[in-house]
């Protein structure tokens, strides 16, 4: 009686068991079914073309996206640096063939993703230029890498399986589909153009007043706690350029580098805080090296310092100032992007005072002639020159300074 029992007890156990089982699996694959039906009808990142639903989509909001775009690719030009790059170059700017280039603009970047995104431009069969703009922080022993990268074509120690697993079944892609899905509900136009850009119409309708964000982030660049003023120039970050440039000319990609333009105040934090001596080692390092590698064939080009495009003044003692170039001390807009575009490619419409390319021969004269315009920027407009100087100075505690008080204007969003 009681070996029955046992026995009894046992086959029920195991029909338990084994309905569990089958139920664990069936839901699992349905769900699993799910999250990839809704990955592949909303393409969050474009990585399977379908297009099935109206709006378009913001694939660019994320480094999986801007993989996916090189991947599709199929013209000859890109655009690769940070965000700088992102809402300032223009994909059909001037110079650049058609088809248009593909901005490859990684917001917040470091040299190691950017590095990997020239690596996968250089593997492309169809691109045969590469514009790759830069800035010192570029160059800064920061090895903080974007979370989206690790998913993304340009992280080469991923397998294609994974790749793709992560495209249909992967939490982080349902995060994106279900903002895709939102805006388009929403009837929002979407932030990127088909190529990459950030739509200036778009930036625009999110912006306020320059000031008063031109204010929040020279506070969080220059003020006491910022990670700009302890981050130091790393020369390493310019040597692993060095077998990217090999191939560069090995595969004929015609390469263009350029320093981005920051605005004068920005500029002057690099004073401020001491760090101009490493600003110039990294500039002769750099030209040095690019010269060292492409036999003359790759070029540099420099577009900050102060200058007529850079002096707006911000920090008026009477009133706000609005300026031309910038959305904000960092960010120049698309329209001096166009200017740079113009002296790269060297048309005959280009200002010759705008941009310097560099060589050995020049960098140290270009670099002299930095410090002399500096000081005469600090002459005609001291207001913004001390307010820089209050801000990098100022105790910690109170890293507002008094005349950005008297300047205050509506909250904006940059």
């Amino acid at each position: 009686m009681i070996t029955m029992e046992s026995s009894s007890s046992e086959n029920v156990t195991r029909a338990d068991y084994w309905s569990f089982l089958t139920a664990f699996i069936t839901s699992s694959t349905i769900l699993l079914a799910a999250i990839s039906a809704i990955n592949i009808v909303v393409d969050p990142h474009g990585a399977w073309q379908t297009k099935l639903l109206p709006g378009g989509y913001d694939g660019s909001a994320s480094r999986i996206g801007k993989g996916e775009l090189l991947h599709w690719y199929r013209g000859s030009t890109v655009l690769i640096g940070n965000s700088r790059t992102l809402i300032g170059i223009r994909p059909d700017g001037p110079g650049i063939s058609s088809p248009p280039a593909l901005n490859l603009g990684l917001s917040g970047s470091t040299a190691r993703e950017l590095w990997a995104a020239i690596d996968k431009a250089i593997e492309h069969p169809t691109i045969r230029e590469i514009l790759l703009f830069v800035d010192f922080q570029t160059f800064k022993d920061n090895a903080t890498v974007n979370a989206d990268f690790a998913m993304s074509r340009f992280n080469g120690e991923r397998s294609g399986f994974d790749h793709h697993c992560d495209l249909l079944f992967n939490g982080r892609t349902l995060g994106y589909s279900c903002k895709q899905l939102s805006r388009i509900l929403t009837g929002r136009p979407p932030e990127f153009t088909a190529e990459g850009f950030s739509i200036p119409e778009r930036l625009s309708a999110r912006a306020g007043a320059q000031h008063e964000r031109a204010t929040k982030l020279l506070q969080h660049l220059l003020g006491p706690d910022s990670g700009f003023r302890r981050t130091h120039y790393s020369p390493a970050t310019v040597e692993t350029l060095r077998p990217l440039i090999r191939r560069c000319q090995d595969r004929s990609i015609q390469l263009a580098v350029a320093v981005n333009p920051n605005h004068a105040t920005l500029l002057e934090g690099t004073w401020q805080t001491n760090q101009w001596n490493e600003r110039k080692q990294w500039l002769r390092e750099l030209t040095q090296l690019i010269e060292e590698e492409s036999q003359g064939q790759a070029s540099l080009w420099d577009f900050s310092g102060f200058h007529a495009y850079t002096t707006e003044p911000y920090f008026s003692t009477s009133e706000p100032r609005e300026v031309t170039w910038f959305w904000e001390p960092s960010h120049f807009k698309c329209e001096l992007g166009d200017r740079m575009l113009e002296r790269i490619y060297g048309l005959t419409c280009a200002n010759p005072t705008f941009g310097v390319r560099l060589t050995s021969a020049n960098v140290s004269i270009h670099l002299d002639q930095v410090t002399s315009d500096r000081q005469r920027w600090q002459a005609s407009q001291p207001e913004d020159a001390q307010w820089i100087a209050n801000l990098v100075h100022s105790p910690r505690h109170n890293p507002v300074p008094e005349l950005a008080n008297e300047a205050g204007s509506p909250a904006e969003r940059r």
